[in-house]
């Protein structure tokens, strides 16, 4: 991985050699039963190369603790204390018929500059209006949903190369049951608004009511169905959106390719011999694929964004406690967060304001304004616009096709400021977020074990990481935290207003 620091040099991989089959499942009983080879695998990872920062450099002084919304949001949620941010004023803020009202007037993918040859998908205006002008009903869509998902995406075995695989959980009956209450409701005229009857997909992360919450195993929830939704899946049904089911995932989350013999490793709708990306690729592909104008992701390193890519969606990670935890298993805690996945930029702001907001269950949304979406993002100007931009992390990509996008991207922005963002330790920060999400990762996995009275049955990659993840020194996770104190401190200069940042 190599050589870094705060220079402004390219940093020079490795590239790992590729393995699999019977080869990857030998190395994995090797490497869980010899420590020798584990300890030899994470130096060759080259994580190790976070040490390399001067033992001289303040950075080691600072506080391994990174978060102290915690300690804040408890002490007001326990003396009722109203919270200290405030949102704009109302009149310069999107509402959800805004959103709407401009997506059936306008074409959203040209204004989010998606080049107008991509396929159009279904938005959720397009519900909406259909629904209004009674074209159509939501129990006639849902009803043509699952001839289609029986048809081409249902599988009941997970490896199954006929089928698409983004469905990993789902019932035919309760999606007919919840478009049968829509469909009451806009007989009645008593609709709950944009979202009423348009079908949603939820990652195999967070509680649906009557499922397992597997995380894409086969080994955590098995014959435990979920008693209550988690809280963005309950804010989902709130606003009269149809729960299709539950999305398949990299087992664990540990991966950004899909590749998953439990749950079916979800199929490219542009090319199926292509990956969706991980670990919310089936969401991604469900999306892209037309299946649900919104699906709901998680993202700790990528998970959202790297599907969003591969498949040509909108994605968005939300900054952390803007979305409510609970009902979303901790496989990464202090790292992943919900978000949604959308057939458009404005599908986006439309389920952001549907489910983010304070929860009295996660203490850390409590001290929060209320979601928000300024209206300003409706203006083509880009005059005052501030963008940050990292010309050493731009160095570091691979590929000379992506660098060129990057580069006509930054171009395009006329009438923005362009602001150069330094990071010292780029590369070594990022190495501590790789140490960091893995280290999560494998005490969540402990905590089954220990739970269960079993240890996680794995495939055989995640087999690998966890053995040697677990060889990882405790000093490297805490200089990992003080990087990641020292980001935080960074960024929050770089967002300061720009007669503060200097």
């Amino acid at each position: 991985m190599a050589s870094s620091s705060s220079s402004s040099s390219v940093v020079r991989r490795t590239v790992a050699p590729s393995i699999g089959g019977l080869v990857l499942t030998i190395l994995a009983f090797v490497v869980e039963r010899v420590p020798f080879l584990a300890r030899l695998l994470l130096r060759r990872s080259g994580l190790l190369a976070i040490r390399s920062i001067p033992a001289s450099d303040p950075l080691h002084f600072l506080p391994a603790s990174n978060l102290p919304l915690p300690e804040e949001s408890w002490w007001a949620s326990r003396n009722k204390q109203p919270a200290t941010v405030t949102a704009p004023p109302a009149n310069a803020l999107l509402t959800p018929a805004d959103v709407v009202a401009l997506a059936t007037t306008a074409d959203d993918h040209d204004r989010a500059g998606v080049a107008s040859a991509r396929p159009r998908q279904v938005r959720v205006a397009d519900f909406a209006a259909a629904y209004a002008a009674g074209r159509v009903t939501p129990s006639q869509v849902i009803e043509s949903l699952i001839k289609i998902i029986e048809a081409v995406d249902a599988a009941k075995d997970g490896a199954d190369p006929t089928k698409l695989h983004y469905l990993f959980q789902w019932s035919a009956s309760e999606a007919r049951a919840q478009a049968a209450a829509s469909t009451a409701r806009f007989a009645s005229g008593r609709a709950l608004g944009p979202l009423d009857g348009v079908p949603v997909l939820i990652k195999d992360e967070f509680d649906v009511r009557g499922f397992e919450t597997r995380c894409g195993t086969n080994f955590l929830n098995r014959g435990r169905r979920a008693a209550r939704d988690a809280e963005v899946v309950a804010r989902l049904r709130a606003a009269g959106a149809v729960i299709l089911g539950k999305s398949g995932m990299d087992e664990w989350g540990w991966n950004t390719f899909g590749i998953n013999q439990v749950t079916g490793t979800p199929r490219n709708p542009y090319d199926l011999q292509r990956s969706c990306g991980g670990s919310s690729g089936a969401c991604g592909g469900a999306v892209a694929a037309g299946l649900c104008p919104i699906a709901i992701g998680a993202d700790g390193g990528g998970s959202i964004r790297i599907p969003s890519s591969f498949c040509g969606t909108f994605g968005l990670k939300p900054t952390t406690a803007r979305l409510s935890s609970s009902g979303h298993y901790p496989v990464a805690a202090t790292v992943g967060v919900a978000g949604p996945l959308t057939s458009s930029a404005l599908d986006l702001a439309l389920a952001y304001l549907a489910i983010a907001g304070p929860d009295e269950k996660d203490p850390l949304t409590l001290r929060q304004p209320r979601p928000f979406v300024p209206r300003s993002i409706l203006s083509p100007s880009m005059n005052g616009v501030r963008i940050g931009i990292m010309p050493e992390y731009a160095a570091q990509v691979m590929d000379p096709a992506i660098a060129r996008v990057m580069t006509r991207v930054q171009e395009r922005q006329e009438g923005a400021v362009l602001v150069p963002i330094d990071v010292p330790y780029l590369e070594e920060i990022r190495l501590a977020h790789s140490i960091t999400i893995s280290g999560e990762m494998v005490a969540a996995a402990r905590l089954f074990e220990r739970s269960a009275g079993l240890a996680p049955t794995m495939i055989p990659a995640n087999r690998v990481l966890y053995a040697t993840m677990s060889r990882l020194p405790m000093a490297d996770y805490v200089l990992s935290q003080r990087l990641r104190a020292a980001l935080i401190r960074r960024l929050q200069r770089a967002f300061a207003p720009a007669e503060r940042a200097g």
